[in-house]
């Protein structure tokens, strides 16, 4: 189901990216495409409200359950990605570059060599000492026209993100162009945020160190990614397609603590 055969990267300047060109089959990669939730017609009560236009189903919504036993696409994929064997093939790839990307904090560097132990359940003290706890989480993301995502770094947690884009086929020429602008957006920039932190006047400080380094193409069944570090700063710039547009992709993350 998943290809990880294509691998290369972005060639961005203060940190890891990369594309994952024909990530999934063809035949899955269309069955997710036709069993993607229509966003206009959910309850947007029951979907996570990220602010800004952005919405997320997750395991922690109340839409999740009803849409994994509706459609075996989204079954099958999210059970193969929420496993240790997934991790562990994606961590052995860039286990290289995650390493580099942590040496800025000497806990989380150390943390690293520790023994990997997957679970979604915290660790118990004894177990803190010997292993360090890893997990995949995921999210199928709305991103409504008008929306956007304001530069940040990410959680310290995480190590890696992939992200899987679905475009939307019933646009015109004008449109495509339009949706093709709005990838995610990877910054070279000076300014250290490793704990992610949300910075009062961040749009001033932030321009002023910082100019776009890379926006990836908004393609379908390309995985786009990066590993986490003090400087992994992406974005995703005002959504202006048409005025019933939506964003969709999944997005996936490889965390550890």
């Amino acid at each position: 189901m998943i290809n990880l055969n294509k691998i290369k990267s972005l060639k961005t300047k203060n940190f890891y990216t990369f594309n994952i060109e024909d990530f999934l089959d063809r035949e899955i990669y269309e069955k997710l495409e036709k069993d993607f939730p229509d966003f206009n017609s959910l309850d947007k009560k029951k979907l996570i409200n990220r602010g800004d236009g952005k919405y997320c189903i997750n395991v922690s919504t109340e839409y999740y359950d009803e849409l994994i036993n509706s459609s075996e696409a989204f079954r099958n994929f999210f059970a193969e990605i929420s496993t240790k064997k997934f991790f562990d093939k994606i961590f052995k790839i860039f286990k290289f570059e995650i390493i580099l990307a942590k040496k800025s904090n000497i806990f989380d560097f150390l943390k690293i060599f520790k023994f990997s132990k997957f679970t979604f359940n915290k660790l118990s003290f004894l177990e803190r000492i010997f292993f360090k706890r890893v997990s995949v989480n995921f999210e199928i993301s709305f991103m409504t026209n008008g929306a956007y995502i304001k530069p940040h770094t990410d959680s310290r947690s995480k190590l890696c993100a992939l992200l899987l884009y679905f475009p939307d086929k019933k646009l015109n020429n004008d449109q495509k162009l339009l949706e093709q602008k709005i990838g995610t957006q990877f910054w070279d920039s000076t300014l250290k945020n490793y704990e992610n932190d949300n910075y009062e006047n961040l749009s001033e400080k932030f321009l002023n160190q910082s100019s776009m380094d890379k926006r990836t193409a908004f393609n379908e069944n390309n995985a786009y990614g990066f590993i986490k570090n003090d400087k992994s700063w992406h974005s995703v710039e005002k959504i202006d397609v048409s005025d019933d547009y939506v964003r969709r992709s999944i997005n996936i993350n490889l965390n550890y603590s």
